[in-house]
């Protein structure tokens, strides 16, 4: 079975498939890795992936240096802006609040 393979006709953007995730390869410096969460979820990260995402992304380290992610992170999860799923037994990942929020509350509820 392939674990991959291309993503479009020109073979120019691969994409991998790894343990619980994917890698996809947009250019030689460009690529977004990611695991998918509880109930396949693509919405959740972690500091790893975001660091390794913002090393190939010069024009956000403008926005937020890579030697303050570590700490923006931290800071978000302290204030609650970031948590684990609550549902999740095995997801390691951390989702937005407010986007756990509204799938628990319905769309009706979002504030």
């Amino acid at each position: 079975m392939a674990r991959g393979g291309y993503v479009d006709r020109y073979k120019k953007h691969r994409c991998t498939f790894h343990g619980v995730g994917c890698r996809l390869q947009l250019s030689r410096d460009r690529i977004v890795d990611w695991d998918y969460g509880h109930e396949g979820r693509t919405d959740g990260f972690d500091l790893w992936r975001l660091t390794n995402n913002l090393r190939s992304r010069r024009k956000l380290r403008r926005v937020l240096p890579l030697d303050e992610l570590e700490e923006a992170f931290v800071r978000a999860c302290a204030a609650g802006a970031i948590v684990r799923h609550p549902s999740a037994r095995y997801d390691n990942l951390f989702y937005l609040l407010a986007d756990l929020q509204v799938e628990y509350e319905g769309p009706d509820h979002a504030g």
